[in-house]
């Protein structure tokens, strides 16, 4: 008998068996597959929430009121909360502080300001440097327990302001012999544009540089060094002795732990000689 015979032969010999139904039961696969997608839903949580941070930018401590920005994101556990947002300067002084609540109405995410700010719309006795912001967030659970946890910190700096020095002459064209008077000013940068030193940021310290022909550096001119008054000017009268032909002169303002330093444009002096002819 062929195989096919037989197979035939047993198949009416068991005449009571049916084939076995395909949607009775999953194949192991499909059982595997279902709980990795289920696995996987379930790790997602319900609520995420994003993680706490601060950012803020580098400024400049300008010589008034300085409100400086900053970016905050706290995750408090409930609607019962606080923020104490300070700062440290790296020689360690203290720096603006600010705090925020859910009781004053603020959100437990946003901006806010640190304010460098003294009396009369100045700085104060905050100076510019390296800074270190932190912040601590407490919050009270429902059972009355209060935590607190710290918020990671960011450093930023606020710099020096910049200057600006000018020098005048009374005469770019003198004869030997005759006087000249030398002027500096200084200003000092402001949100507004350039304005004038305040008193707060003084003593600031100036000198005048000289340069001959030939010369390639500017040197220190012999007397020609001081203190700038409270108005931010210096002046004093030198006599031309016209031992040189032509000669070139800037000034530079030395700066403080307040101001920066910064060098006036070149002005340049020729030598009028008198005609002989003409005596």
């Amino acid at each position: 008998m062929s195989v096919q015979s037989q197979a035939g032969a047993e198949s009416k010999a068991r005449p009571g068996r049916a084939a076995a139904p395909r949607s009775g039961r999953r194949s192991p696969r499909l059982l595997l597959a279902s709980a990795l997608v289920a696995s996987a839903v379930a790790a997602v949580p319900a609520s995420a929430q994003a993680p706490s941070a601060l950012t803020t930018a580098d400024g400049v401590l300008y010589q008034s009121c300085v409100r400086h920005p900053v970016s905050y994101a706290a995750n408090p556990r409930s609607g019962n909360w606080s923020l104490h947002l300070s700062t440290t300067r790296s020689d360690g002084s203290p720096g603006p502080f600010v705090s925020l609540s859910s009781h004053l109405g603020d959100q437990s995410a946003g901006s806010t300001t640190l304010d460098f700010c003294g009396y009369g719309d100045t700085a104060g006795v905050y100076a510019p440097g390296r800074y270190t912001l932190a912040a601590t967030l407490s919050w009270v659970d429902p059972g009355g327990i209060t935590h607190t946890e710290q918020l990671p910190s960011a450093d930023f700096t606020m710099a020096k302001p910049q200057t600006r020095t000018t020098l005048t002459l009374s005469d770019r064209t003198p004869k030997p012999g005759q006087p000249i008077r030398f002027r500096v000013s200084v200003k000092v940068q402001s949100p507004t544009g350039w304005m004038r030193v305040p008193d707060a940021a003084l003593p600031l310290r100036l000198r005048v540089l000289a340069r001959g022909p030939g010369e390639r550096t500017f040197r220190p001119l012999r007397g020609g060094a001081g203190v700038y008054d409270y108005g931010g000017t210096w002046s004093r009268k030198f006599r031309w002795l016209g031992t040189l032909p032509r000669a070139q002169f800037e000034a530079e303002t030395r700066g403080n732990d307040l101001l920066a330093e910064s060098t006036s444009k070149v002005v340049r002096v020729t030598t009028v000689y008198r005609d002989a002819s003409s005596g």
